[in-house]
């Protein structure tokens, strides 16, 4: 490897890189747990009985309310 700075030795540019790999890992999975627990939970649809799953019902969960009695 070269380093761009000769005061820098190798296991300082690999710490670096792996801290730099550790905080995007980190971004990663901050924005991106939720979708990927409400994708897979879309993905495996409702359980039997209950309305199906929707996107209109993920966005207003309100969206299917049953109509109010006449």
């Amino acid at each position: 490897l070269r380093n761009s700075n000769p005061d820098m030795s190798v296991t300082q540019t690999i710490a670096k890189r792996i801290m730099n790999l550790v905080g995007l890992c980190r971004l990663a999975f901050y924005y991106g747990y939720i979708p990927l627990v409400m994708v897979l939970g879309y993905m495996q649809g409702s359980e039997p009985g209950h309305p199906p799953v929707t996107l209109l019902s993920i966005i207003s969960p309100i969206s299917d309310a049953a109509p109010p009695p006449m």
